[in-house]
């Protein structure tokens, strides 16, 4: 569970891919982290993975008081120069 907003700001300055679970109500504190960073394009939002609920949209398109599980993950990918390229 994101517990401290300030870890995941670091992991998004490793420029790995990172993942954030069980954001839920509290999607806004990832999204705005995620969004500082300048990552939001490249993240994704994903709930009920594996049921016939399954979504997977921008973490812009979700309101986290009426439509984030508690089960929801966001992942960011890392920043990509040319074709393949990790910045």
């Amino acid at each position: 569970m994101l517990r401290d907003v300030t870890a995941l700001q670091d992991a998004l300055r490793s420029r790995g891919t990172v993942g954030a679970y069980e954001g839920g109500r509290r999607l806004g504190e990832p999204r705005a982290a995620i969004a500082e960073c300048g990552a939001l394009e490249r993240s994704a939002h994903a709930e009920h993975l594996g049921t016939p609920d399954a979504r997977v949209l921008p973490p812009s398109d979700v309101s986290e008081v009426d439509d984030a599980p508690y089960l929801s993950t966001v992942v960011v990918l890392p920043p990509r120069g040319g074709r393949g390229e990790q910045w």
